[in-house]
């Protein structure tokens, strides 16, 4: 990285990857949290 944009650019893409892995895993997450609510709750 040699110049400013260079690095405002590599920091914003790992950014974009790191919430759309937090998106990604939200989902199961989410089908295990609500998994476990039986019939009565």
């Amino acid at each position: 990285m040699y110049t400013m944009f260079d690095f405002l650019t590599h920091t914003k893409g790992m950014t974009y990857l790191v919430a759309f892995g937090f998106l990604l895993l939200f989902i199961p997450f989410w089908r295990f949290l609500t998994e476990r609510e039986g019939p009565g709750s």
